[in-house]
């Protein structure tokens, strides 16, 4: 198995625990009943722990000593249908034969046609398209190029009063949210996760299937100071098989999964301690660290 980043250790179960020998995504679907996650009485510790404790089996590739990577935590591996591997970087996005080979790097850098003079965030793939869409700094929208480097032109991103964030692709559909642009008004009230946590289009007919909406929207916090801060993705989210994808908006306790957008539901729910930082906690924040004390902020779990 060949192993990506995911944020939470949290996750990196939940994908292994979907994976048990015999468990087909029909069956999951059919007998399934929402599982709950206790972390009411969970320990914190620093111990590190093995990763052994968490996959069956680890496959190591020797990559290439050049070019080299700077930053590996914020670096995320990609692989293809063909098995070739993707190194996205916050200097580039570099192409690996399956062997670790190194093949190229996906654009130049530069203010040019099809170069990109300063990348930014994480990149988004989508694997069945044979492209990846890269964000600029200064540019208005998406870069996109195809995975043999390729320039394709770009993707709408941001709009007058919005940015439109996607963030995943899956079976032929696009995830993505929209996110309000600055200024704020202060002492404004809002809900950064807006109405809707994300929505899922349709490629073939470019139209939307599917919004999951925020049940919590009428928790807001005040504006205070020039900016808010939002979360780099609207939801964590992997693939538990070729038919089934489990998705969570980042600050609610439920993770739900789904084989066609038609039949989202809950797939397991996170319980947490008293003391854990919950979406009230966290969307308060997002607005202004100010809406709370130090002390408040800081006894809190997250």
């Amino acid at each position: 198995m060949k192993l990506e980043f995911i944020p939470y250790i949290l996750f990196l179960l939940l994908a292994a625990s979907c994976q048990q020998k015999g468990s087909k995504p029909d069956t999951i679907q059919q007998e399934y009943k929402p599982r709950v996650i206790d972390l009411s009485e969970a320990e914190y510790s620093e111990e590190p722990q093995l990763l052994s404790d968490f996959v069956e089996s680890i496959e190591y590739i020797k990559f290439s000593e050049e070019p080299l990577i700077p930053d590996l935590v914020l670096t995320y591996p990609v692989e293809d249908n063909e098995g070739n591997l993707y190194l996205d970087s916050s200097n580039g996005i570099h192409k690996y034969t399956p062997s670790g080979q190194y093949v190229k790097s996906l654009f130049k850098k530069g203010q040019g046609p099809g170069e990109l003079a300063c990348k930014i965030g994480r990149s988004i793939f989508n694997i069945e398209k044979n492209y990846v869409l890269v964000t600029d700094y200064g540019r208005m929208d998406y870069q996109k190029f195809s995975l043999n480097g390729d320039f394709l032109g770009t993707e709408p991103h941001q709009l007058e009063t919005v940015s439109k964030d996607i963030f995943a692709f899956w079976k032929n559909t696009e995830l993505y949210s929209y996110i309000r642009n600055a200024p704020y008004e202060q002492h404004s009230k809002i809900n950064p996760d807006s109405l809707y946590f994300f929505t899922v289009r349709d490629l073939d007919t470019d139209s939307v299937i599917f919004r999951l909406k925020n049940y919590h929207f009428d928790i807001k916090g005040e504006v205070i100071g020039p900016r808010i801060a939002i979360q780099a993705a609207p939801a964590h989210r992997g693939i538990i098989s070729d038919s089934l994808l489990w998705v969570k908006p980042v600050h609610v306790d439920t993770v739900f999964c789904t084989t066609n957008w038609k039949d989202l539901r809950p797939f397991y729910i996170i319980k947490q301690s008293p003391d854990a930082a919950d979406y009230e906690w966290s969307t308060i924040c997002w607005a202004g660290v100010n809406n709370y004390s130090m002390s408040e902020l800081l006894n809190k779990k997250q």
